[in-house]
């Protein structure tokens, strides 16, 4: 018998975690521009509302791949 199977946590840079950070400020600043849009006649309301579900579909998978990423050590750079 092999054993039991313990899932790790995938190693990352303190660089790839700013990236992440980062892009997901700049999708919150898009999801925050779209009501600017739709008032000035760029999107309509339903265009609006598609980009913001996939926005938001796409933070949402980034806030859930930093949570499974751990900071690794110095030794793995």
């Amino acid at each position: 018998m092999l054993g039991r199977i313990f899932p790790g946590r995938i190693p990352a840079t303190s660089e790839e975690i700013t990236a992440i950070k980062n892009r997901i400020r700049s999708l919150e600043s898009d999801v925050e521009n779209l009501p600017s849009l739709v008032s000035a006649g760029i999107l309509s309301t339903n265009e609006a509302n598609h980009r913001r579900a996939f926005l938001q579909g796409e933070i949402n998978q980034l806030n859930l791949y930093r949570k499974r990423i751990r900071v690794s050590s110095s030794s793995y750079n």
